[in-house]
């Protein structure tokens, strides 16, 4: 006897617009790498509940999972638990980005990727979006992958950052690449600027008659003390038709657990080992510790997409507009307090 749980919803794009159930959803996602600090790669299913609880108490609602499918018990959860997933295939291919994607030896080993990935969790709901890989150039081997997964499951769109750069290397991006669509249904770039980001908003995407909607794959690189723009890149997703949201790069540091001759807990990271060469503490660059302490950034995005925002357009007069930027509910379960504060200190 096998049980399954199934889910039922509606996945759309029109209107330079993604749909949920009829409704525009912003992503407010981050990229997720499987880690443990005891067991690296080897991540339990309480760690991944630990992952999943600490998003949603910070505001998170969507994952993608860079750069390979995940264990199935992922996707179980967020089905359970309510998290939106874009599902990645594992193909990346940094040192022959123009190589891989047009040679058609690797072509069989691209299509069974995706179809191996799409075949395995065609059936949990929480996933919107089939991801063709991460930075493998784009060509014919993409192509091909994105016709078969559209002939197979046509219920979700397609994801690849490939098809939006310049057609010879990984140089910027080029949001008037003619063969694009057929690569991806999103317009989902890595580190735009938020100049980059308005031009393609007020400009590009009405003069080429854009229907697709701009969802960063990668943004807000978290390393070291980082994360001070997310203020203004929400400021301007929020206020702007067609920007839609994204994916955070990434969700923890990949520190393993250590202990020195004292009995402190540290994490290690390249040439901690005696290893040579390495990317030294590249690998950590995410918004919670390997122990998954949040960092500081948590706090600040948790703020930036919270499900209820207040302005006001005239402060004395006392009249504050509250935004419902929950999708599916009202506000009916929430009660409201307020405070006036004059230089830090609570007058009213």
């Amino acid at each position: 006897k096998i049980s399954f749980r199934v889910g039922f919803r509606c996945i759309e794009i029109r209107g330079r617009e993604l749909l949920v159930n009829g409704r525009p959803v912003l992503i407010r996602g981050v990229n997720r790498h499987d880690h443990s600090p005891t067991g690296a790669k080897t991540v339990t299913m309480d760690e991944m509940r630990r992952d999943i609880h600490l998003m949603k108490q910070y505001n998170f609602n969507a994952i993608r999972t860079a750069h390979y499918p995940n264990s199935p018990v992922l996707y179980r959860l967020c089905d359970e638990l309510g998290m939106l997933v874009i599902n990645e295939a594992n193909i990346e291919s940094h040192s022959s980005y123009d190589l891989c994607p047009r040679e058609h030896i690797f072509a069989s080993a691209f299509l069974d990727r995706v179809m191996r990935m799409v075949v395995r969790d065609q059936n949990h709901p929480c996933i919107i979006g089939w991801s063709l890989g991460n930075e493998a150039g784009f060509g014919p081997n993409q192509t091909a992958c994105a016709g078969w997964v559209r002939g197979y499951d046509d219920s979700r769109f397609i994801h690849y950052e490939g098809a939006v750069h310049e057609q010879w290397g990984q140089g910027p991006n080029d949001y008037r690449r003619r063969d694009g669509r057929l690569g991806t249904d999103v317009v989902c770039p890595m580190y735009p600027s938020l100049d980059e980001m308005k031009e393609w908003a007020e400009s590009i995407a009405p003069e080429i008659g854009e229907t697709r909607p701009y969802i960063m794959c990668e943004y807000s690189h978290s390393m070291g003390c980082s994360g001070g723009g997310l203020s203004d890149y929400w400021a301007l997703i929020k206020c702007t038709h067609g920007l839609q949201g994204g994916f955070v790069w990434d969700w923890i540091d990949q520190g393993l657990e250590r202990v020195d001759q004292n009995g402190s807990v540290w994490y290690a990271y390249g040439g901690d080992y005696g290893d040579s060469p390495n990317d030294g503490n590249f690998n950590c660059n995410g918004m919670i510790g390997p122990n998954r302490k949040p960092h500081p950034i948590m706090v600040e995005f948790k703020k930036c997409v919270q499900p209820v925002d207040f302005s006001s357009t005239n402060p004395q007069s006392g009249i504050v507009f509250v935004h419902n930027r929950r999708y599916f509910t009202t506000l009916a379960d929430l009660e409201g307090m307020w405070q006036l504060k004059v230089g830090g200190f609570v007058v009213s």
